[in-house]
């Protein structure tokens, strides 16, 4: 089965456009009637040790990206990604998908997932509260994607309608379910996108629960759940500090980047293993000396 992608990026004449190599036939997306490859079984159970182990040595594996584009609902799609990959971004998110829509419904994979083999590393991120169908969902990108994240950061109001994302911190069985379950059945690594508690115990308790559970990295966004307004809350740095400095995998920072200084800033302060960026205030664009450079075309952004 081919990769889902976009044939339009495979074959302009302009180099700019050019950004996936493959060609319209190879990058159609799969039918239902196609068989999927067949997938290896599950890792055996391994032990904390070489679970963290494992988690270091695939971060490294890809390059230990350290500037990483966002999950951004409408934006972070497959041209968007390339583009930042283009001008030296080292990993990105695809937006975030509804893991129960995107198991039942082809024509909607189609629509919001599509990847290239240029498109790595890459995690697919999830809003789930259902740890079977969260795994079904997962194992259809399982093969194009180099973690499966689960966005337990979104504070929106779909969000707390749907029973997802930020509002799961609310029930944490239920939080550690889900990665426990990916954990165990997949063989990409298992990612969660956080916020933080306003009492920094218990979001260090929260993030070593997630570690505990199976996941191999955390992105910390310094903020509550009730602090929607990146403008007038900061991100607190000190907090993503303490998970960096409480967990053995790999962690990356997310808040506060307005300007070129605020990555190495925030990169120094917290100790975080990489930095996600989302629109903020203007397009980030990476060069390929990896400083982030803005333009101020000011699209909105994601709050996940």
């Amino acid at each position: 089965m081919s990769p889902p992608a976009a044939a339009h990026l495979a074959t302009a004449a302009d180099p700019d456009e050019d950004l996936c190599t493959g060609t319209a036939e190879a990058m159609e997306s799969p039918s239902e009637e196609e068989a999927a490859p067949p997938s290896p079984a599950p890792p055996p159970p391994v032990s904390a040790e070489e679970r963290v182990e494992r988690a270091w040595a695939h971060w490294r594996r890809l390059g230990s990206p350290k500037m990483v584009v966002a999950p951004m609902v409408d934006n972070s799609e497959l041209p968007f990604r390339m583009l930042c990959r283009r001008y030296g971004a080292t990993a990105a998110y695809t937006p975030m998908l509804h893991s129960r829509i995107f198991s039942e419904n082809e024509k909607h994979r189609s629509m919001e997932f599509t990847t290239c083999k240029e498109d790595r590393p890459l995690f697919v991120q999830f809003c789930a509260n259902d740890p079977d169908i969260l795994l079904q969902a997962a194992k259809i990108v399982e093969p194009y994607c180099d973690y499966v994240d689960i966005n337990f950061g979104c504070p929106q109001r779909i969000a707390r309608r749907g029973y997802y994302g930020a509002f799961l911190m609310d029930n944490l069985p239920l939080v550690k379910s889900l990665v426990q379950n990916l954990s165990a059945n997949l063989n990409v690594p298992v990612s969660c996108k956080i916020r933080i508690f306003p009492r920094l115990e218990d979001t260090l308790a929260y993030a070593k629960m997630l570690e505990e559970a199976g996941a191999s990295l955390v992105a910390v966004h310094g903020r509550t759940r009730d602090e929607k307004d990146g403008k007038k809350f900061r991100a607190d740095w000190d907090a993503i500090k303490a998970v960096k400095d409480a967990l053995r995998i790999p962690v990356l920072a997310n808040g506060n980047i307005r300007h070129l200084e605020d990555v190495k800033d925030c990169l120094e302060h917290t100790g975080a293993d990489g930095r996600l960026k989302d629109l903020g205030g203007g397009i980030p664009l990476y060069r390929n000396n990896n400083a982030l450079q803005t333009t101020s075309n000011g699209l909105a952004a994601s709050n996940a």
